[in-house]
């Protein structure tokens, strides 16, 4: 298998103190079977947009752009809202579990990155290893905790949960293109450097467009800190 099945859940919410009419909203993006909303008790009035897991190339088809403006049309948030997430999860069986495992030291090794490519610094509902105080690593690993940057609660996926939610289809297709890239990095690569990443994702510029923009972005923010 050399791409992994991707599917995602993104937080909308609506603005403090607006009532905003968020079914008719959830029924213009679920209209299709390709995903479905749910909802979830950290949002006031909002939803969770759940996709289907599918391949990278499969997303890039089938138009999440439209239903990203849909919602922002119906005024609702994703990125100004503190509590909404885009959490991307990945089929297990991609990799191994001792590359899963490095792929997750990987991650908090590069904190910094991370951080300024998923939009939010560390939050509770999105831990790096360094942020775990009454929880290990192993027992985070042994689904015993998921507010993790990723959570191995699952038993199918591995969920990636340190972006913030975003209704950008650029952003979005970035976020997407990233967890692509990382792990069929960490699949395909023997050293695993940031530098390292950097040329495996600089390798691919049809399949990374979107990505390539923001690493771009990111590189000089960590330059500059």
């Amino acid at each position: 298998m050399s791409d992994p099945y991707l599917g995602f859940e993104l937080e909308v919410d609506s603005p403090r103190g607006e009532c905003l009419d968020v079914n008719h909203a959830a029924s213009l993006v679920s209209e299709d079977e390709i995903c479905f909303c749910k909802h979830d008790g950290s949002l006031i009035r909002g939803f969770e947009l759940v996709s289907h897991p599918m391949t990278l190339a499969w997303h890039k088809c089938v138009g999440w752009a439209r239903k990203l403006r849909h919602l922002d049309a119906a005024g609702l948030l994703s990125w100004d809202r503190d509590t909404c997430g885009m959490h991307v999860h990945v089929s297990r069986d991609f990799l191994t579990q001792r590359r899963w495992y490095r792929l997750d030291d990987w991650v908090s090794e590069q904190k910094k990155f991370i951080v300024a490519m998923a939009g939010r610094h560390s939050t509770e509902f999105a831990k790096f290893h360094d942020d775990l105080v009454d929880t290990t690593v192993q027992q985070l690993r042994e689904g015993g905790y998921r507010y993790a940057a990723m959570n191995f609660q699952n038993e199918n996926t591995i969920e990636f949960r340190v972006f913030r939610g975003t209704l950008n289809p650029v952003r979005f297709l970035s976020n997407l293109e990233l967890i692509d890239a990382l792990c069929r990095f960490v699949k395909f690569e023997r050293t695993l450097s940031l530098e390292d990443f950097y040329t495996f994702v600089g390798k691919q510029p049809r399949r990374y467009a979107e990505l390539q923009t923001y690493i771009k972005a990111a590189r000089e923010r960590l330059c500059q800190s």
